[in-house]
C-alpha cells in the first residue's frame, strides 16, 4: 500500500526575520539543533517532530508576541 505524502513548505525564514531571531538564536531557545533550524529555514526538511514543531513555536510565539500561524 502506498500512502500519498503531503509536500510541506515551511516560513520559518520569514518569521525568523519577523522575530529578528538568527537561526541559532531559534534553535537555542526552542532547545533544538542549529542543523534542524537550518534545514527547515531552508526547505530540506522531509520530517519534523511535533515535539520540535512546538518548540519553534513557542519560542516564535514569544518573540514574535503574537501566536505562530500555519
Amino acid at each position: 500500500m502506498v500512502i500519498g505524502l503531503v509536500a510541506t513548505q515551511f516560513r520559518l525564514a520569514e518569521l525568523l526575520a519577523e522575530a529578528g531571531l538568527s537561526q541559532r538564536e531559534l534553535a537555542a531557545r526552542a532547545d533544538v539543533s542549529p542543523t534542524t533550524v537550518n534545514r527547515m529555514a531552508a526547505n530540506l526538511t522531509t520530517r519534523v517532530d511535533l515535539a520540535t514543531l512546538d518548540g519553534l513555536s513557542a519560542a516564535l510565539t514569544a518573540a514574535i508576541g503574537r501566536p505562530v500561524q500555519p
